[in-house]
């Protein structure tokens, strides 16, 4: 027993000291050079979102990212992530448990013992049991710390996910709330649009009466009048459902849900961009850096499931207290122990350990298709965001210039009723027509702060929230 015993020592010591393989690290997709157009917007070090200085604005945003249904099942998946890892972490580490049993028995005639004075023997007996058996396995190759590092690499691909639908939740929220901005905007001009269209359909019915016009021209009046009515409709239409949406986003019933009072500032803010580098851009994005960890989580299985073809070493070892009564149950002659080397080696498993190994080895294929992509799909939107910029950029500034002149005609034709030029009713097309030139740089200023908002999105600019709280860790 005492050679068993140092042999299985010797044998622990030799398997302990053998170095674990590392996992090999795939390679990286390389990204170099600039953008195809400029300017990008740099990440800034506080949320981007402060530039509009807008107190409501940010509690809505802090609102969801605490109380939001979509933060709950984050905080949920990365919880789950994180026990997967624990758990895993755990079953490299030796195992030692706890038993005990009673049992009474009826022993048969053919088995009794016989007393030292010829009696017969007890025809029932008793065992009292209790034992402690521990189980290490020896982890030479390195499957434990194999199997240890996918689980790591996993949990922070999580933790990544976790960050993309926050940035996410965090722009819809910004654009939600730019769409409640634009409807109520929309409904103020309604009201003004509405009068000028009864105060010229009042006066092309006067020059009817007076034989000064034609029915059809007063139809056309009544047809404006219609839609400046429509119009007003599909505001309200408009401003309902963006407050509907923000209620879901912050997790509560629409119905209960009080839209936040807005005017017109957020349109207002002038938004400006710095320059970047794609690799930087690469390097902060959180779904690239979650692919590259489902990557490396699928290198080190390939890895592990290649190891599965070699021996398994364990050192078992059980100690106990075994007697027929209670009484006995504590002696020292009741103890007995175990101490073992077990071996396992596959010699035949009709192809099974190669066959999960070509498996694991083609996902570690796939994750690394899905890691490009994920780095090109990136790289791509960035580009694309540009451009929207660009974009809404110049249409903004045309239809900047195309209320200056529209006012001007306004005044001009103000200014020709006053001196008896022309009627009411031309100045009131002209009012008309700067009417909707301002509507129209409202919805510019509103589209352009959309892409401003698509840009920071991919951009993966920092959302100023601890990745921890808002998971719930």
């Amino acid at each position: 027993m005492r050679a068993l015993c140092m042999l299985g020592v010797a044998i622990a010591a030799l398997m302990v000291g053998c170095a674990t393989p590392k996992v090999a690290s795939p390679p990286a997709f390389a990204v170099e050079g600039g953008w195809s157009a400029s300017p990008v917007a740099s990440a800034t070090s506080a949320p981007w979102w402060r530039a509009w200085n807008d107190t409501q604005l940010e509690a809505l945003i802090a609102q969801a990212l605490q109380g939001s249904p979509d933060a709950a099942v984050l905080a949920a998946r990365v919880a789950q992530a994180r026990a997967s890892q624990a758990a895993t972490r755990a079953a490299a580490m030796p195992s030692l448990n706890l038993g005990t049993s009673a049992q009474r028995e009826g022993v048969s005639r053919r088995l009794r013992t016989p007393g030292d004075d010829g009696s017969p023997g007890r025809a029932e007996r008793s065992e009292f049991n209790l034992d402690g058996q521990l189980s290490y396995e020896l982890d030479c190759l390195g499957r434990n710390r194999f199997t240890e590092s996918a689980a790591g690499a996993q949990t922070q691909a999580a933790e990544y996910d976790a960050k993309v639908a926050r940035l996410t939740l965090v722009a819809v929220i910004v654009e939600t709330y730019a769409d409640l901005v634009l409807a109520q905007q929309e409904l103020t001009l309604a009201p003004q649009r509405k009068a000028v269209a009864d105060d010229t359909l009042f006066a092309e019915q006067r020059l009817l009466a007076a034989g000064l016009t034609t029915q059809r021209a007063v139809r056309e009046r009544e047809d404006a009048q219609a839609r400046a009515v429509q119009s007003a409709d599909e505001a309200t239409r408009r401003h309902k459902q963006a407050a509907h949406r923000l209620a879901l986003l912050l997790g509560q019933p629409a119905h209960r849900f009080a839209a936040p009072s807005v005017d017109g500032a957020m349109l207002q803010q002038p938004l400006s961009l710095e320059a970047d580098q794609p690799v930087d851009v690469i390097g902060r994005r959180p779904d690239v850096q979650a692919a590259w960890q489902r990557l490396l989580a699928a290198t080190a299985e390939g890895e592990r499931a290649a190891l599965e073809r070699y021996p398994r070493l364990s050192l078992t070892g059980s100690a106990g207290l075994l007697a027929d009564s209670l009484s006995k149950w504590l002696r020292r002659d009741a103890l007995g122990w175990i101490l073992g080397l077990r071996a396992s080696v596959p010699l035949f498993d009709g192809g099974r350990v190669q066959a999960q190994t070509d498996q694991a080895r083609a996902t570690a294929q796939e994750r690394q298709a899905e890691y490009r992509r994920t780095v090109l799909t990136a790289l791509q939107e960035v580009e694309s965001a540009v451009a929207q910029w660009q974009f809404t950029q110049r249409s903004l500034e045309q239809a900047a210039l195309t209320l200056q002149r529209r006012e001007e005609s306004e005044r001009n034709a103000r200014a020709s009723v006053a001196a008896g030029r022309v009627g009411r009713i031309s100045a009131n097309d002209a009012a008309a027509s700067a009417l909707d030139a301002r509507a129209e740089l409202t919805r510019a200023r509103h589209a352009h702060l959309q892409s401003h908002v698509l840009l920071r999105r991919a951009l993966a600019d920092p959302v100023g929230v601890d990745m921890q709280a808002a998971t719930g860790s």
